[in-house]
C-alpha cells in the first residue's frame, strides 16, 4: 500500500505492526525522527533487540532495516507512522517489492532479502499473546475505544447546513453540533403545514448526530404534518 506522506511502497501482513503517532507540534516540520522512533527505540532495547536509527527514517537491528517511518505535516498538525517487522514471510516481500533493477545497479543496492530482517530473530523468546491478552483487549474495546463517547464525544463543535429545493418550495435545516450531538435545530422553507415545526426540531435536538439515530426518530414521524406541499422525495 502507498501512503499518504508519501515514500516508497509499504507491505502488510500478519506479522508487520504499525504505529502512529499525531501532534500539533509542527515545530522542524517533517523531520523529527529522532523524537517519534525514539519511544520504538527504546522498548527494542529493553527487548534485547540491537537497533538503531539510521539515516533519516529507518530503524535497524544488526545492520538490517526492521522498520520504515513518513511523516506528513499541514499548518498546525503532524502525523508520523512507521512499520516494524515482528515475524513476516521475507520471502513474500522480497517478492511484493522489487526494486528496478536500474536502481539497484546505480545506488549499489544489494536485494531487498538481505536488507530486512524480523523482530523475532533477535528476541529471546517469542512475543505471543494468550487467552489472557486477548481478553482484556476486547474488555479495553468494549469500555473504552468502542464506545460512542470515545470515537464521536469529543468532535470539535460545528455548524452544518443541509437544504434541498423541491419543486413545490425549499426545506434548509440549520444544525448547532456540539460534541457529536444535535445541541440546535432550526428548519426554514416555503412549505404549508398542519403542525409546528418546532415541535420537530425539539424532538431532534439531543440526539446524536448519526444517520441511522436520526433516522429511527424520523420513521416515526407523519412527513405531511410538518412539510405538507412537499412530501416525495428525503433531503
Amino acid at each position: 500500500m502507498r501512503r499518504v506522506s508519501g515514500g516508497g511502497a509499504v507491505y502488510h501482513d500478519l506479522g508487520n505492526l504499525t504505529f502512529s503517532f499525531m501532534t500539533r507540534d509542527v515545530s522542524g516540520r517533517v523531520t523529527q525522527y529522532d523524537k517519534f522512533n525514539g519511544p520504538v527505540v527504546e522498548v527494542l532495547r529493553e527487548l534485547g533487540v540491537p537497533v538503531e536509527i539510521s539515516g533519516r527514517n529507518h530503524i535497524l537491528a544488526d545492520g538490517r532495516k526492521i522498520s520504515g517511518n513518513a511523516q506528513v505535516a499541514t499548518s498546525d498538525r503532524m502525523f508520523s507512522h512507521g512499520t516494524l517487522l515482528l515475524d513476516s514471510d521475507l520471502d513474500d516481500v522480497t517478492a511484493a517489492l522489487r526494486p528496478k533493477p536500474g536502481k539497484i545497479e546505480s545506488k549499489g543496492m544489494k536485494s531487498i532479502r538481505s536488507r530486512v530482517a524480523n523482530i523475532s530473530e533477535f528476541l529471546s523468546a517469542p512475543i505471543t499473546v494468550d487467552e489472557a491478552d486477548w481478553r482484556a483487549a476486547g474488555e479495553l474495546l468494549e469500555s473504552k475505544y468502542g464506545t460512542w463517547a470515545w470515537n464521536y464525544g469529543q468532535n470539535p463543535a460545528c455548524n452544518v447546513q443541509r437544504a434541498h429545493r423541491f419543486p413545490a418550495g425549499d426545506i434548509d435545516g440549520r444544525l448547532d453540533i456540539q460534541q457529536a450531538r444535535i445541541a440546535g435545530l432550526r428548519i426554514f422553507g416555503d412549505f404549508m403545514r398542519r403542525a409546528d415545526v418546532r415541535a420537530l426540531e425539539t424532538r431532534l435536538c439531543g440526539l446524536a448526530f448519526e444517520r441511522d439515530v436520526v433516522a429511527s426518530v424520523l420513521s416515526a414521524v407523519n412527513p405531511t404534518d410538518y412539510f405538507a406541499t412537499l412530501v416525495g422525495r428525503t433531503c
